[in-house]
């Protein structure tokens, strides 16, 4: 007698065949536990994970982790969808904020009218000036046999000392006020310092020029007390 096993429809089934040539007998046989031919798990239908082979345990994970990333990437999609419709909403409401001073006053007109007010300011800009009359003159310092440093150095006079020293002294200091009677121009004196040496020479030698006249600057006239003069 001659045995075949084969499977029906998920069952073992037996086909016992006789040596007397009398036919062939199937007999089907039902297992309690189910066989799975294919375990590949179908849409709509759910297995017992812990009656997967180790295999197919590792395709339902990342099967699981598949789905898991698609539904997270369609959630960020969605709120990125729904900060951008909320964008576009507060920029048409800012818009429409913006509207009535467009109406009647051009973007391009307004910024023109602020550069040319910037341009006054700058063309009306006044400078400051001393308000003492004052007379400036640079004294160079270099000779032929010595090279100072720095190689110059400026007088800063008031106008009342410069009269007085172009004419050799024949006529008294004039007071000299300023922006009005009460004030007067005083003269700063200041001593010069430099550094010097020898044409040729390496070495420098510290050198001071006293009594440098360095500004004229308008005061308050007041005794030795702290109280005015006048």
């Amino acid at each position: 007698m001659t045995s075949l096993l084969v499977i029906i429809n998920n069952h073992y089934c037996i086909s016992h065949t006789a040596d007397t040539n009398s036919g062939t007998a199937v007999t089907n046989i039902n297992i309690p536990s189910p066989v799975i031919v294919n375990d590949e798990q179908k849409a709509g239908t759910s297995y017992d994970y812990h009656g997967l082979s180790a295999y197919n345990r590792l395709r339902h994970s990342e099967r699981q982790r598949r789905r898991y990333k698609q539904m997270l990437q369609q959630k960020q999609k969605q709120q990125l969808q729904l900060r951008r419709s909320e964008g576009s909403v507060s920029e048409k409401f800012f818009d429409n904020l913006r509207r009535p001073l467009n109406v009647n006053n051009n973007d391009g007109v307004i910024r023109n009218k602020m550069k040319a007010h910037h341009r006054d300011l700058k063309s009306k800009r006044e400078r400051n000036e001393p308000l003492c009359e004052s007379d400036r003159n640079t004294v160079h310092m270099n000779t032929p046999t010595e090279e100072y440093d720095p190689p110059f150095f400026v007088e800063i006079r008031c106008k009342s000392i410069v009269d007085y020293e172009q004419q050799q002294g024949r006529i008294p200091i004039r007071l000299q006020t300023c922006v009005h009677g009460m004030l007067r121009c005083v003269q700063n004196y200041k001593d010069q310092h430099f550094s010097r040496r020898r044409i040729g020479s390496h070495s420098w030698h510290p050198y001071t020029i006293p009594n440098v006249p360095s500004s004229c600057e308008c005061m308050w006239p007041v005794d030795k007390y702290g109280h005015q003069e006048l």
